[in-house]
């Protein structure tokens, strides 16, 4: 969503910031090779106390790599319009590169995918591209898929 006009959220006060347009870099290309990480809150580490009225969740991350740009045809997707990334819950790297189990990441549609090491960006340590949004995981498969993020800056645009 964009935010703009005078009745902005009290970023400072909950110490929460939009993220820039510019951090969005749709068709972001070649997927091969690529370190990815996405981030969310996925529903089987979440807690509900109903008689507190509560829900206590904790933030997961996931780093890996997309599976190889020639692979994508035989899961009947296509690079420009996904990221398809290795998930194999038994075999996962956490945010500091060390091997962890992963959660299921059910709940976690609609997280940002992230390209680590951007060798074609500005450097730029303050930018984490985001390339994708979260939609499937084929446990089966052990394979997460993502959207192109250029359908939200598409739907930003049209919603302006």
């Amino acid at each position: 969503v964009r935010l703009s006009g005078n009745r902005l959220p009290p970023y400072k006060g909950v110490d929460k910031y939009p993220m820039p347009l510019s951090y969005l870099r749709p068709l972001h290309r070649p997927r091969t090779g690529k370190h990815y990480i996405f981030i969310g809150f996925p529903g089987t580490k979440s807690d509900v106390h109903q008689t507190r009225r509560e829900v206590t969740v904790g933030p997961h991350a996931f780093r890996n790599e997309s599976i190889d740009e020639s692979e994508y045809q035989s899961y009947g997707l296509h690079p420009d319009h996904h990221v398809a990334l290795k998930l194999d819950l038994r075999h996962g790297f956490g945010t500091d590169g060390t091997k962890r189990h992963f959660p299921k990441p059910n709940g976690m549609s609609g997280s940002p995918i992230i390209v680590l090491f951007d060798e074609a960006g500005d450097n730029d340590s303050r930018v984490f591209p985001v390339v994708g949004v979260a939609t499937k995981f084929y446990q089966w498969k052990r394979l997460l898929t993502g959207t192109d993020v250029r359908y939200v800056a598409d739907a930003i645009e049209r919603a302006a």
